[in-house]
């Protein structure tokens, strides 16, 4: 099955490393359906790969820092030909701030190279707890600034509309596919995207698929 050009694999590992959810596009990735994954053992897909990534998703669930640009070469055990995946894993936070899932973005070698090279350096993400520190004037930030507080922690902050974007985005969608999508301007698509930046302080692709993940806006199966 072809890849679409911006499709991003999603997955969430739990703690014994078993799928907890997936998307489609991951799904198609390991060439098994979506409803197939929860419950199933990471190495009953990867085979002798799941060393390599069975060390990423312990050091993420050990210290709690995200892994960046992970590359992985070899034989699915789903699929007949060899596979090269970039991957970037996450840790996913329960109340207690302890890190009870690992989230993973995966692109496959073949994906468009501009969505890849947003995985080469991506930074923490940003400190829910603390100051807010997004990379947007004083000023702006100030405006938004109960409203964010409220955003970040419970995820209701974002009008429908902004959740719709975010979910395409999420998915890997265009800002001229959301448009479509949508049957809105790609000019008001653009600011919807503004304010789901804003509102979410990311910094990049990768956190925005992250904080919609974390407050299911992306629709992962459980």
């Amino acid at each position: 099955m072809s890849m679409k050009k911006y499709d991003l694999g999603i997955a969430v590992v739990d703690r014994r490393f078993r799928f907890s959810g997936v998307n489609r596009y991951l799904a198609d990735m390991n060439r098994l359906p979506p409803e197939a994954h929860p419950g199933m053992r990471v190495d009953e897909v990867l085979g002798p790969l799941v060393t390599e990534v069975a060390l990423c998703l312990e050091t993420v669930f050990t210290t709690g820092q995200p892994l960046p640009n992970v590359k992985l070469t070899g034989q699915l055990l789903t699929r007949p030909d060899p596979v090269e995946f970039r991957q970037f894993f996450f840790p996913l936070r329960g109340n207690s701030k302890r890190v009870i899932e690992v989230g993973a973005f995966v692109l496959e070698s073949k994906s468009s190279s501009k969505v890849q090279d947003s995985f080469d350096y991506v930074p923490s993400p940003p400190n829910e707890e603390g100051p807010l520190n997004n990379g947007h004037p004083p000023n702006l930030d100030a405006m938004y600034r109960p409203e964010l507080a409220r955003t970040r922690e419970t995820g209701v902050g974002l009008s429908g509309r902004e959740r719709d974007v975010l979910r395409l985005l999420a998915t890997g969608k265009s800002s001229k596919e959301i448009s479509s999508v949508l049957a809105i301007s790609v000019k008001t698509v653009e600011s919807y995207r503004s304010r789901v930046v804003i509102k979410t302080g990311a910094s990049s692709l990768p956190h925005l698929v992250h904080y919609a993940i974390r407050h299911k806006i992306v629709g992962l199966l459980q």
